[in-house]
């Protein structure tokens, strides 16, 4: 199965890259870069023997701190892969994020609840969103939960990232959270891309979550902990004062009856390197 995978330097994709058997994957692969300077039909020459089977997308622009046009740019280049998949009857498989919700709901978010972004960042995912479905017909879309990565020095740098986009000044807002890691979401794309390959024909919007729940405070006390993170990165991090607790956990059930795929947990993965995330 050939497929095109756009934005290989996230970490899921290289998660998946690894995982997937070069026997009966052959990938090409793209950066998120990559794909805003090329033509991409220009990849295929020959319509018939090298176009894809599928395309994978996990490409992201961090969008917090672009002008408006430069914003619009971006969405621009996003619909340029859409068009490029509706043109060539593509199915597509888009990495979203939970972050289309405001976290004000008290139970875990299902597909079918209403988006309500809360910022610039999470505007943007939406609109990303948007453009997959209105263009092309076969896809996927998968909401995770937060990705956390098992290397302190990394996740602490996320951490600041996400702060920045919300809170701002390294403040951290309380959150509850059954997170991924990014290996075990490439396990299940996985499974996904097996099971279009076969023919399924589940399409639509799916999320998934690690099978544990834990918040911000837990996450930052784990941090804390590590010696060998930079005490620069942990001193700009604090739980920002807020009386109620957002909320990040994704119910699973959807994912599970469509495809088969049941949740992991998540602390596996973050061990040795953080070896208490609790």
């Amino acid at each position: 199965m050939k497929l095109l995978l756009v934005g290989c330097e996230h970490r899921v994709s290289q998660a998946l890259t690894t995982r997937l058997n070069p026997a009966e994957f052959d990938l090409l692969t793209l950066t998120s870069a990559e794909l805003e300077r090329i033509e991409l039909k220009s990849l295929f020459v020959n319509k018939l023997t090298d176009r894809p089977a599928a395309i994978i997308s996990t490409a992201t622009f961090n969008s917090a701190n672009l002008s408006f046009r430069r914003r619009l740019q971006l969405i621009d280049v996003y619909k340029k892969l859409c068009v490029f998949a509706k043109d060539n009857s593509l199915p597509l498989l888009q990495l979203s994020s939970l972050r289309v919700f405001d976290g004000l709901q008290t139970r875990a978010y299902a597909e079918q609840d209403k988006p309500r972004p809360r910022n610039v960042e999470a505007q943007i995912w939406l609109r990303r969103e948007t453009l997959v479905q209105k263009q092309v017909a076969q896809h996927i879309i998968i909401r995770p939960s937060w990705i956390l990565t098992p290397e302190p020095e990394q996740l602490a740098a996320e951490l600041l990232l996400l702060a920045a986009a919300d809170a701002g000044a390294g403040q951290l807002l309380p959150v509850k959270v059954n997170p991924t890691s990014a290996e075990d979401l490439a396990r299940v794309l996985e499974a996904m891309l097996r099971q279009v390959r076969a023919g399924a024909q589940a399409w639509g919007i799916f999320h998934y979550g690690g099978l544990e729940i834990t918040d911000t405070r837990k996450l930052l006390r784990s941090i804390q902990k590590n010696v060998s993170v930079p005490h620069h990165l942990v001193a700009q991090l604090s739980i920002a004062e807020q009386e109620n607790e957002l909320n990040a956990c994704v119910d699973c059930h959807k994912i599970l009856y469509a495809f088969g795929i049941k949740q992991h947990p998540w602390r596996g993965a973050m061990r040795p390197n953080i070896k208490d995330p609790e």
